[in-house]
């Protein structure tokens, strides 16, 4: 069987740049997920309210409650990088926890 040396050719050069565009897309979808990771930390940070009970004109919070919001606002944002993570271990196919 002889095939010609122009399909040869083309086989072997057009490998690496469905390589190179399969990883151009990977890390745009990648900067897609942080940036709206981010986004959505930064509006829950921003937008959920600092406490859960309704406060009377001129009173304050009650300071039990304003902790709780804040522990609950910072375990959201926590969620979220754990989701990062999470998903980068998944779509390499590692198993185990470390982020290096």
């Amino acid at each position: 069987l002889r095939l010609p040396r122009v399909l040869i050719f083309g086989a072997a050069v057009a490998h690496p740049d469905d390589v190179a565009f399969q990883y151009s897309e990977g890390r745009k979808l990648w900067a897609q997920v942080t940036l709206s990771s981010r986004t959505f930390a930064r509006i829950c940070w921003i937008h959920v309210p600092t406490h859960h009970k309704a406060v009377p004109a001129g009173g304050k919070p009650d300071a039990d409650d304003v902790l709780r919001a804040l522990i609950e606002k910072k375990s959201m944002i926590n969620l979220t990088a754990a989701f990062n993570t999470a998903l980068k271990h998944y779509l390499r196919g590692e198993a185990g926890t470390s982020t290096v």
